[in-house]
C-alpha cells in the first residue's frame, strides 16, 4: 500500500468519527454499551475503522481477499464455469454409459430373436416321419395343406359358385362410376 495509516494508531478521533460512535450507541446498543465493553476502546475502533475503511476498500490486500465477491467476479466466474463444466462431462459420462448398456441389451435381443426365427425356421419333418395333414393332430406343430379347393362365392339366391379368376380382374379393373357388364348406361349419364 502506497498510504502509510500508521498515523491513524495515535491520532485523536475526527469530530464526524465522535458523532458516528455516538450514533451506534444510541441506535444500535440502545443508549448504552453492552456490560463488559470499554467506551474508549469502542470509540477507538469506531474511529480507526470509520476513518481507514475507504483506504481498505481500495487495497490490494481487499481485492485479492476471497471474501471480495465483487473484485473477484471474474475469478467466481471462471470457478463457477470449470465446476459446471465438470458435472457435464459426469452426466454425459453417464449418459454414454446408458447408450453403451441399451446398445448391447439390444443386440442381446436381437441375437435371441435371431436365434428363435432359426429354431422356428427349421425344418419340422424329421427323416422318416409322415407330414401331418389338415384333420389330423400335429405331432411337430405344423399342419400340410389338403388338395387345394376352387375358390367359391356364395350367389344372391344362397348358392356357392365357382368364382372364375377372369370374372374378379375384370370387375376389380373397373373405374367408379362405370357402368357394369350389361347396363345400359354409358358413363356419361352415370355422371
Amino acid at each position: 500500500m502506497s498510504k502509510d495509516l500508521t498515523r491513524y494508531a495515535t491520532a485523536a478521533p475526527t469530530p464526524t468519527m465522535e458523532a458516528f460512535a455516538d450514533f451506534l450507541i444510541a441506535e444500535v446498543f440502545g443508549g448504552a454499551l453492552p456490560d463488559g465493553v470499554d467506551e474508549s476502546a469502542f470509540r477507538t475502533g469506531v474511529a480507526l475503522g470509520g476513518s481507514t475503511r475507504g483506504y481498505f476498500q481500495a487495497s490490494d490486500a481487499w481485492k485479492e481477499d476471497p471474501r471480495n465477491y465483487l473484485a473477484n467476479v471474474e475469478a467466481n466466474r471462471v470457478a463457477k464455469t470449470e465446476e459446471r463444466a465438470a458435472k457435464a462431462r459426469e452426466a454425459r459420462a453417464k449418459a454414454e454409459a446408458r447408450e453403451a448398456k441399451a446398445l448391447a441389451d439390444l443386440e442381446a435381443a436381437v441375437a435371441a430373436a435371431k436365434a428363435k426365427v432359426a429354431a422356428l425356421a427349421a425344418p419340422a419333418v424329421e427323416e422318416g416321419e409322415e407330414p401331418a395333414t389338415a384333420d389330423s393332430e400335429p405331432a411337430s406343430g405344423t399342419v400340410e395343406p389338403t388338395e387345394p379347393t376352387e375358390p367359391a362365392v356364395e350367389s344372391l339366391d344362397a348358392t356357392i359358385v365357382p368364382e372364375d379368376p377372369e370374372t374378379i380382374l375384370r370387375e376389380n379393373a373397373r373405374r367408379p362410376g362405370d357402368p357394369k357388364p350389361g347396363d345400359r348406361r354409358s358413363r356419361r349419364d352415370a355422371a
